[in-house]
């Protein structure tokens, strides 16, 4: 269901009562309206494939917490920007991220890109958003992995859909290799992030080669001083 507003999108800024743009009652009363959608919202993408996403990510946790009553304006207008900005993302709505992934699924299966289906389209779409930050993918407008117009992306990386398949499967099999990590305690210095992680599998292999190399050498050494003796 569309979220209806009672105020222009230039209203829902942090200092829309600073600038006289809403009374404090006016803006309290809206983010009270909203936060009830918004609540709604988060729960359902809780208990879907919605809380992988980014607006789940991003607000899932902290969630929307009622105002309390000695709410400075400045405290007001930066709730209801958020709340706001969190319905506004595509990837609050469970309906639009359904619907946005069954219409690129048909795009990308009509222009080659057989071997994605329902199962795999999201894990498309962060590798598809991964090659974006990397800069692999042209500059354009940056955000979530919903999955939108990853054909017109894909055009842009000028590469057979056989090319994209190889590297996504790369891709899924270095996650998954990061997955199966063990998970460290909390605090150890072995926590790491995933690119951390990335880090550690490259220099423990690298420490592993070259730790293998003087041992032989060693090896070699003591074994021609002892023919030699």
């Amino acid at each position: 269901m569309a979220i209806r507003y009672r105020y222009d999108p230039e209203v829902y800024i942090p200092a829309a009562v600073r600038y006289g743009y809403l009374e404090l009652s006016e803006a309290r009363a809206e983010y009270s309206r909203l936060r009830s959608a918004a609540v709604k919202r988060l729960q359902r993408l809780s208990q879907s494939e919605g809380r992988l996403y980014s607006a789940y990510r991003m607000y899932g946790k902290e969630g929307f917490s009622p105002l309390p009553k000695d709410a400075t304006p400045a405290e007001v207008g930066r709730a209801l920007a958020d709340v706001y900005h969190f319905l506004e993302m595509k990837t609050s709505s469970l309906k639009e991220i359904r619907t946005s992934q069954k219409k690129a699924l048909e795009t990308l299966n009509a222009r080659g890109y057989t071997f994605l289906n329902k199962s795999n389209i999201r894990e498309f779409g962060e590798f598809m958003e991964s090659a974006r930050q990397q800069k692999v993918v042209s500059s354009n407008r940056g955000g979530s992995p919903v999955i939108v117009e990853l054909y017109e992306t894909a055009k842009r990386l000028s590469l057979p859909p056989e090319k994209i398949q190889r590297n996504f499967s790369e891709w899924l099999r270095k996650k998954k290799q990061l997955e199966e990590m063990p998970t460290p305690n909390p605090g150890e210095k072995t926590s790491l992030d995933s690119v951390s992680a990335r880090i550690l599998i490259r220099e423990g292999r690298k420490t592993h080669e070259s730790g293998q190399a003087p041992k032989a050498r060693k090896n070699q050494k003591a074994s021609k001083k002892k023919k030699g003796g």
